[in-house]
């Protein structure tokens, strides 16, 4: 539309894959030494930029002797350059009836260069619950003291890796 400022035209909610961005190539010297007037794809954008996001099912292995049974109810995560942000939600069986920590082990949703991923678990046990991390592929859970009751427990791990 010939003579229509940008700032003008009507706003757009949502984009979708292929819809169209008006881009400047700056390595395509053509129409100007500023660069080239050109389009891209938002779904090509979002390449470019390795922007993804979704969910994952992260398998579970290596516990400790009292955590076991740990089932994913839903795990999401988002990457943006290399940067992948993960949250997952579960549940495990617990027995802190002797000791306060457990440990297991989870699979990333994009294979990282080295397990150096960082955050933190929460889990709601019924009573005495506290909060613990999430150090390179270990999801780990600390009750505030010995409980003598075994049981199911739901847990939310979130955490950060990078893929260099």
């Amino acid at each position: 539309m010939a003579g229509v400022k940008i700032t003008d035209l009507p706003a757009l909610a949502t984009a979708v894959s292929g819809d169209l961005l008006y881009i400047v190539d700056i390595s395509n010297t053509t129409e100007s030494p500023e660069g080239t007037s050109s389009k891209i794809t938002v779904g090509n954008l979002n390449n470019s930029l390795n922007v993804v996001s979704g969910t994952w099912t992260p398998t579970f292995s290596g516990y400790s002797a009292n955590l076991s049974n740990a089932l994913v109810l839903s795990a999401y995560y988002s990457r943006v350059g290399n940067i992948v942000t993960c949250t997952i939600y579960g549940s495990v069986d617990t027995d802190f009836s002797s000791v306060v920590l457990g440990e297991f082990d989870f699979t990333f949703p994009i294979a990282p260069v080295s397990s150096t991923a960082r955050g933190v678990t929460s889990f709601n046990q019924y009573t005495n619950g506290a909060s613990d991390c999430v150090i390179d592929d270990r999801i780990y859970l600390r009750a505030l003291a010995t409980d003598p009751f075994n049981s199911n427990q739901e847990f939310v791990a979130s955490f950060q890796y990078s893929l260099i």
